[in-house]
């Protein structure tokens, strides 16, 4: 009893040597653990940015959207368009191993990272803020002192 039928010309016998398909299960595990240093630094920056709801579903969505259009690009150039489930395994195997192996020093030094570079901005960008603050105040005294108009207010009588 015939299960299917092929068209005029299909080959049944096996098209990637055990070999190969060993190669591309590691590439794909290599990939998944990027995926996963991806998806940790993502995490990192949500921790150090507040985001609303709508903003994590859209950052994750495009990180989806990212990682299947890298899978696409993989299977397309690997595998001839075929899509096989030991690739998909060895990425979500890539992905869990990171998590165990690497998951925790990522986040953590990506969040040192974080840190000192939102300080430094932090810094740098108050210090225009600061200057100009500096100068109007001199030159807000400066104004006081030698305007004949306040010159000529006096001073509230102090309460004893």
């Amino acid at each position: 009893m015939m299960l299917a039928i092929l068209p005029k010309g299909f080959k049944t016998e096996m098209i990637f040597s055990v070999g190969t398909q060993a190669r591309l299960f590691l590439c794909a595990v290599v990939i998944g653990a990027l995926f996963g240093v991806g998806y940790e630094l993502l995490r990192t920056f949500r921790r150090a940015v507040r985001h609303s709801d709508i903003a994590v579903f859209i950052e994750d969505f495009l990180f989806v959207t990212v990682c299947a259009f890298w899978y696409f690009i993989f299977v397309h150039a690997t595998a001839w368009g075929q899509i096989r489930m030991f690739i998909f395994i060895g990425m979500a195997l890539g992905m869990a191993l990171e998590q165990l192996v690497f998951g925790d020093v990522v986040a953590q030094s990506a969040a040192v990272v974080l840190r000192s570079v939102f300080a430094a901005a932090g810094k740098i960008a108050a210090f225009p803020f600061k200057s100009i603050v500096k100068i109007a105040k001199n030159l807000g005294s400066k104004f006081v002192q030698s305007s004949k108009v306040f010159k000529k207010i006096k001073k509230p009588p102090e309460n004893t």
